[in-house]
């Protein structure tokens, strides 16, 4: 796990220093709005179904170079029988995508 979190890092040090030379630009390519929902597949098919799951409201940045792109994003956590209160959640993804069709 750590170095995974260390690699995270590494690469957001160095997408960081690829915005600051003016290789790409600091304003998000796409202003995301999204509900998510969070469980195991399990929780919901299994011999023994829980509702551990959790709904989340958030507001995020997406910043898109070819197919790669890093994606942040900042939201609440919706009512929830687990969750005894409203709780903010953070996720941040690097990834790249894959064109199935033309566009």
């Amino acid at each position: 796990m750590k170095s995974l979190v260390t690699l995270f890092l590494i690469t957001l040090l160095a997408w960081i220093y690829i915005t600051l030379c003016g290789c790409a630009a600091l304003v998000p390519d796409k202003l995301i709005t999204a509900i998510d929902h969070t469980s195991h597949a399990e929780q919901h098919f299994g011999e023994h179904p829980t509702n551990y799951g959790y709904d989340v409201l958030e507001v995020g940045a997406r910043w898109e170079h070819g197919n790669a792109f890093v994606e942040v994003t900042d939201g609440r956590t919706l009512g929830c029988e687990t969750l005894d209160h409203m709780h903010e959640v953070f996720n941040a993804r690097i990834g790249y995508s894959i064109n199935l069709k033309d566009r």
